[in-house]
């Protein structure tokens, strides 16, 4: 692995020693008011403290007739979240090496700019290649943020690695074989900084930088080149979209080099950050708040804890970015521009799946499947039947089922021999909202109707993997073989198992964490037209189905479906023949909707759902409903209809369901 860098940064510092990536001890003075100030606050239950290191070095070579000079500027970060018995709940990995090239002539060479972090440059950083597992850093880095989930510091510096710092575990080796004696002393630093900042255990972890080259300049006769590298890094945690934890720290890296591209003066060794720095940084003395740059960095903090990531990036500035609000200036005088773009930058994390380190996070799953059948009236009514089977889950990382929703809808729109429709259009009720209605009861060997047939399939299914339920619940021939499971359930469990299977691999991180709610819901109607000599009889069976889960009254992830089942009949009530049974959903249709030629915002259906679910995700169900539409249930909201122009009064209904 290319060498990191080795400097700890910390807005919460205690005292201590670390070995940094490059092998050098670095001492780390202490600084505990921060930590002090929050041990000391109140701290709720289900609390855990947040912790931040940063590590940096700079290194330079000169230039030659051969080679073009080079500084390098290596930083590592590591953020936590760790409970009170020093047990790490998550933990995210990351580096930013940046890269100034100069010739002997004090000219630049190559680009300045902004530079990507190396989880963002994943397979284009380059060391798969090089690996002895096929693996790249990002991966690596990932695995190695997995591995520290569950464990004490102790135990990773016990089992984890030999003497050497060398991987001694062997499933961690199995995924990682960078040297991990310097991310084993990176997390140590962010476990000792870590403090109660407002996280509850199961936030979502999020790790991010914003690094450039812009401030470097070549040399001329008059003044000496500067490599520059500045980058601007947060550790924040968020339930929802809320900011439960927030940290922000910087590193300014400088190396000057003549016109003859000789560095000028020793170029190598620690940077320290702002943070670090603390009252050596210097600018209280010219601060209109009379406070340093790592106090008014805590105080931006502390404001933007508790609110939206909307709210927090919404905050009104100057002209300079220096904060407009007056009771954030009373703190804040420095421009916070660089802080609110990196509050946007960990807010498009939020809920996602390549969200850093979120040890509570779930992935919500959905599938749904339709067909319809129809049959010609004869001596009785003819009829379309739609049937809609609906199975919702989280599910762990490992796989494990963590909540299950199993619901079903059938449709059926009747007609006669002449062609008249004889049902009455409407709403029509899931299997589970027929509950004793639907009429399974008498006919069960069990005595239980379908809907506590059902539920008795989600409860087994709760705790267990897809292999475990194909294994063990069911036979060859789909039948129940455990006899707990065959106690409360009869019906064909093969298709459950399957539809189960589906969701599981169909679940995404959307922002779902362990213990919150899940919820699945519909809305569904019935409706049909006569056959007249001019024109076929229809039937239509139109179903919108969602899939939340909340915590508390705060929606926290989002999946919304729809499709429309349709069968013809002639004046003698003869149905026409069916080609294909099955009813494919708008989710699944895609492109072959066909709606994003005639989008106003150039998009497909299931892209405007997908951003409609983005939009809720992290409001309470009353904030959705209060959502402003225009007279066709368009979104009259701004920000919304951005990237949603269809109607989204269906979505709605399906929220207010929740709400009741």
């Amino acid at each position: 692995m290319k060498k990191m860098l080795a400097y700890v940064l910390t807005l919460a510092m205690t005292a201590g020693v670390l070995v940094g990536c490059t092998g050098k001890t670095v001492v780390i003075e202490n600084q505990t008011e921060n930590v002090e100030k929050a041990e000391n606050a109140e701290v709720a239950e289900g609390a855990v403290k947040t912790g931040l290191s940063v590590m940096a070095t700079i290194s330079g070579e000169n230039a030659t007739a051969e080679a073009t000079g080079v500084a390098t500027t290596d930083i590592s970060l590591v953020a936590v979240t760790v409970d009170d018995n020093g047990v790490i709940t998550s933990c995210a990995i990351d580096a930013v090496q940046g890269k100034v090239a100069f010739d002997q002539t004090g000219a630049l060479v190559g680009e300045t700019g902004e530079i990507l972090s190396k989880n963002e440059l994943g397979d284009d950083y380059g060391m798969r290649a090089y690996s002895g597992i096929g693996k790249e850093w990002n991966e690596q880095a990932a695995y190695i943020a997995e591995y520290a989930v569950g464990k004490t510091v102790e135990e990773l510096k016990t089992n984890a690695i030999d003497e050497a710092g060398k991987v001694k575990d062997a499933d961690l080796a199995s995924g990682a074989t960078i040297h991990m004696g310097s991310f084993i002393g990176a997390i140590e630093a962010a476990v000792n900084n870590a403090a109660h900042l407002g996280a509850q255990s199961g936030d979502q972890l999020v790790l991010t930088a914003i690094s450039s080259s812009n401030g470097s300049a070549a040399a001329t006769a008059d003044a000496e080149g500067s490599a520059s590298v500045t980058s601007n890094i947060i550790a924040m945690t968020t339930k929802g979209n809320v900011i439960t934890s927030c940290i922000i720290d910087a590193v300014q890296s400088k190396a000057g080099f003549g016109a003859d591209g000789q560095l000028v003066g020793e170029v190598g060794g620690d940077v320290l950050s702002k943070a670090q720095l603390g009252a050596d940084y210097g600018l209280k003395a010219y601060s209109g708040v009379g406070k340093e740059w790592d106090e008014q960095t805590d105080a931006f903090c502390a404001y933007v804890t508790g609110k939206t990531v909307e709210e927090a990036t919404g905050i009104a500035l100057t002209e300079t970015t220096a904060p407009a609000d007056a009771d954030l200036a009373a703190s804040v005088s420095i421009a916070v521009g660089d802080f609110v773009s990196l509050v946007e930058k960990a807010g498009t994390f939020v809920g996602a799946e390549n969200a850093a380190g979120n040890a509570g996070a779930v992935k919500t799953g959905f599938a749904v499947s339709a067909s319809i059948s129809a049959e010609s009236a004869g001596e009785k009514d003819g009829s379309s039947t739609t049937d809609v089977s609906l199975v919702a889950v989280t599910v762990t990382e490992e796989g494990v089922i963590e909540s299950c929703k199993i619901d079903a809808i059938q449709g059926k729109v009747a007609f006669g021999a002449d062609g008249k429709v004889t049902s009455e259009a409407g709403e029509v009720l899931t299997k589970k909202e027929l509950g004793d209605d639907y009429g399974m009861r008498v006919e069960s060997p069990i005595g239980k109707e379908w809907d506590e047939q059902v539920e008795a399939i989600e409860a087994y299914a709760v705790g267990k993997t897809v292999e475990e339920l194909k294994t063990n619940a069911i036979d060859e021939t789909g039948k129940v073989k455990d006899a707990d499971l065959a106690s409360g359930a009869t019906i064909h469990m093969g298709s459950f198992i399957g539809a189960i299977e589906e969701a599981v691999n169909n679940a995404k991180h959307l922002g779902a964490n362990a213990g919150d709610e899940l919820v699945l819901v519909t809305n569904t109607k019935a409706s049909g037209t006569d056959a007249t000599a001019d024109a076929a009889g229809a039937t239509q069976v139109d179903a919108n189905v969602a899939v939340f889960t909340l915590n508390g009254d705060t929606i926290t992830s989002c999946v919304i479906d729809a499709l429309s089942a349709k069968a013809s009949f002639d004046t003698k009530g003869v149905a026409a023949e069916i080609a294909d049974s099955t009813v494919a959903t708008k989710a699944q249709l895609g492109a072959n909707y066909g709606l994003k030629a005639y989008s106003a915002i150039g998009k497909e259906w299931n892209e405007q759902v997908v951003s409609f679910c983005e939009y809720v995700t992290g409001k309470t169900v009353e904030e959705v409903q209060g959502i402003a539409l225009t007279e066709t249930t368009a979104p009259a909201d701004a920000d919304l209809a951005a990237s949603v122009s269809i109607a989204v009064g269906d979505f709605m209904a399906l929220v207010e369901k929740i709400a009741k």
